[in-house]
């Protein structure tokens, strides 16, 4: 769980797309949720323990998303989202820490490879009779794959201590501090991603090539997060009436510097933000309706300020500053959930919640009149007159759904749900800079005015969580109104946003299967047996817009799939090939124009372990990690357009303009872990 795309690789219906290697700003996507951002900061709620990483107004930065801080990884998709606080298409990813009690021990993990990347793990975990406590710190940098892409580093620490009160009440407290640092190599065209995908582009350069000034610009992003955060659970026990109670109750704060430094037509964007969550929720299990039953009540709500400031990409360097706005954003939502079950095969679920938010945009530059504009061939400043940019909007919206589900097997269940999902804007989609190029900065800044969106997803589904044989197949239906679109610029820089002109249809199919294959080949006998066992996930996505063309819309694979082949020996072997398959083409723009290839990788990883297990004492192991071993020329994502243009001057076209993200080429990585 090296990296976000590594962690969530296997988990049916979510989609991540790398760009540029590692942690950086990696694309994450459940049901086509966001993606169209750029990068990608919506449609999702990430959170850590049960706290969103989240800002107040829904935005986030996928690059301080660190899996090795987690346990493990808990998918919410869409609808099934409403107990974590997700309300959007998507739903939530919560990556929950290790405890003292779950993790006892130390362990240090070192890992190195090519693109002299290198990295490093270390926690401890220790429980008493009632404290314990869990501390950790990851580093990470590397050079990248790619032409100035180095300077890649990433620095995380984590602490967590649990103390019981009694045997019905605990409290935890929980840290965090992250430093993200990385440069920025960005698109290239079909023809420069074929000739050499290490290369960046340099600039309006006919009749080769029509995007950023990579050198020149120098484009970086760094980004550090301070967070703290509590939670009390009080649990009442089994009454005589079978009845039991818990409430929990949790606040963090969360504080952000993020500097993003864009080409020039962009300039750079630096944002400082403090954020405040809090919530509240009672759980009562017992009998309910002539059945047994769940109700669960909650509130929650994130409060935020955001100062924002943009300044003239200077040849690298920050420059004058042409733009100032205090930000308020507020998300209140409350909640309440029934579960009845009837009987031992039939359960039914109905819940409904419902969403405040306020998005706040004050102006505190003090002459709007007067915005710098850098012109890069003249090294000189021109300046360009707007309005204030000033925004007050509140967005109001319910959350029904109902679910049912049917046990038709022991550990074979049949479910089918409808759920409404209401997301509103975010500061990112409401207000950004535009009309600039690559050698000249923006021209226009001005706040858009836009709708929240909103849809109703029908799914069904089957799993079976037993046997030989195991599974998890959906099929869902989403009809989404204003869905919220962000399409690059020409150039590449941040774009703009705004609600589809008409309605948009999101469905497709996420399956996993897990089939054990084969038993004792080479080993059998009075210890346990080698294993053989083909693991895959595929994921069908159908987004397009519900018109007689229907065009699809730009930004998800139409097909994917991720297999894996492991091959487990009790001697603490294991061998595992893994495939990832994209058959088919994939629209760039929503016009449907420009397209990402398909392709196909291979990679390969072997385990061997020393000791009683994975995290126990004496425990030691060695891995070797190969990724793209065909060393396949590919683009992982791609800039997603309404229309790539025919831009003059000629004989530029559309082909020539920068839209595809390279993947990493041939890479290996090699590492020992050792727990005591």
């Amino acid at each position: 769980m090296a990296t976000v795309a590594s962690a969530l690789e296997d988990e049916p219906g979510v989609v991540v797309q790398e760009f540029f290697g590692g942690n950086d700003q990696p694309r994450i996507s459940i049901r086509g949720a966001g993606l169209q951002s750029n990068p990608q900061s919506r449609g999702l709620l990430l959170m850590h323990n049960g706290f969103p990483l989240n800002f107040a107004d829904g935005s986030f930065v996928t690059g301080l998303v660190e899996p090795r801080m987690a346990r493990h990884a808990e998918v919410y998709r869409g609808g099934n989202a409403l107990g974590p606080g997700g309300a959007t298409l998507g739903g939530a990813i919560d990556f929950v820490a290790p405890t003292g009690r779950s993790a006892d021990g130390s362990q240090l993990k070192l890992t190195g490879g090519s693109y002299r990347t290198a990295s490093g793990h270390a926690q401890y975990g220790w429980a008493g009779a009632n404290t314990d406590v869990f501390v950790m710190g990851t580093g990470h940098r590397h050079d990248g794959f790619r032409q100035t892409n180095d300077e890649g580093e990433r620095l995380t620490g984590h602490a967590n201590v649990g103390y019981r009160w009694d045997d019905n009440l605990e409290t935890r407290v929980y840290g965090t501090v992250a430093t993200l640092g990385f440069n920025i190599p960005g698109p290239l065209n079909k023809q420069q991603l074929d000739a050499d995908p290490t290369a960046v582009s340099r600039g309006v350069t006919p009749p080769r090539s029509l995007g950023p000034n990579v050198p020149l610009d120098r484009p970086r992003r760094e980004t550090e997060l301070y967070r703290a955060a509590t939670r009390t659970t009080w649990r009442t026990g089994a009454s005589a009436s079978g009845h039991e109670v818990s409430v929990r109750a949790g606040a963090a704060y969360q504080y952000v510097e993020d500097d993003f430094r864009f080409p020039v037509g962009t300039g750079v964007r630096s944002t400082r933000s403090h954020d405040v969550t809090l919530n509240l929720d009672a759980r009562r299990a017992g009998a309910v309706l002539g059945g047994e039953g769940t109700s669960v009540l909650g509130v929650s709500a994130t409060l935020g300020d955001m100062d924002r400031g943009y300044f003239a990409n200077e040849r690298g360097r920050k420059g004058r500053r042409f733009a100032d706005n205090e930000m308020q954003a507020s998300t209140v939502r409350a909640f309440a959930r029934q579960r009845v079950q009837f009987g031992t095969r039939l359960a039914a679920t109905a819940s409904i919640s419902g969403i405040l938010a306020r998005r706040e945009i004050d102006e505190a530059l003090s002459s709007t009149s007067q915005r710098a504009r850098y012109v890069a061939p003249k090294d000189k400043y021109v300046s360009f007159a707007s309005s204030p940019a000033t925004l007050d909007e509140t967005y109001r919206g319910l959350r029904p759904a109902i679910g049912l589900q049917y046990a038709a097997a022991p550990a074979l269940d049949l479910f089918a749900g409808v759920t409404r999902s209401y997301e509103p804007p975010t500061f990112n989609t409401l207000l950004s800079p535009s009309g600039g190029n690559p050698k000249k900065g923006p021209g226009q800044f001005q706040p858009r005015v836009l709708d929240a969106q909103s849809g109703t997803t029908v799914e069904v589904g089957t799993r079976r969580t037993r046997g030989r044989l195991q599974w998890d197949v959906v099929a869902y239906r989403t009809w989404l109104k204003n869905e919220l679109l962000t399409t690059a610029a020409l150039f590449g820089g941040a774009g703009s946003t705004s609600n589809a002109p008409v309605r948009t249809i999101h469905q497709g199919l996420e399956t996993h299967v897990d089939l054990r294959l084969l038993d004792g080949m080479l080993a059998d006998g009075s210890g346990a047996p080698d294993q053989l066992a083909l693991e895959a996930t595929y994921n069908l996505n159908d987004f397009y817009f519900d018109t007689d063309a229907r065009n699809q819309l730009a930004g998800v694979p139409r097909h994917r799939l991720h297999a894996q082949l492991t091959y487990d020996h009790p001697v603490g072997l294991s061998v595992t090939p893994d495939l990832t398959w994209m058959p088919q083409r994939t629209p760039t723009d929503h016009a449907n124009t420009i397209y990402q290839s398909p392709y196909a990788l291979l990679g390969a990883r072997a385990h061997y372990t020393v000791g009683p297990g994975w995290l126990d004492a004496g425990q030691l192991a060695v891995f070797v990690e190969a990724e793209n071993l065909t060393g396949t020329t590919y683009a992982s994502s791609y800039l997603v357009r309404d229309q790539v243009p025919n831009p003059p001057p000629a004989p530029l076209t559309s082909a020539d303009v920068t839209s595809f993200i390279p993947g990493q080429g041939r890479t290996l990585q090699i590492g020992v872990t050792v727990g005591w």
